[in-house]
């Protein structure tokens, strides 16, 4: 069944309000690494033991936000 000019603007308008929450999601989770980054610039380089473990969790969290 077709639906009508007001159903579908209704459609549209839920679905950019999702979307909305989805980049606040990532936003907020991503400002915290960027903070973790910029603290000490002073050395060159991150001790970062175990990272791969971290940095696949974060992957899975952001996944979860993008995909759900």
């Amino acid at each position: 069944a077709d639906k009508t000019p007001k159903e579908l603007k209704n459609k549209w308008r839920q679905r950019i309000l999702e979307q909305e929450e989805k980049l606040k999601k990532l936003y907020n989770a991503i400002k915290p690494l960027l903070a973790n980054l910029k603290q000490n610039p002073e050395k060159e380089y991150i001790l970062w033991p175990n990272r791969i473990g971290v940095i696949e969790k974060f992957e899975s969290h952001l996944a979860d936000i993008v995909y759900k």
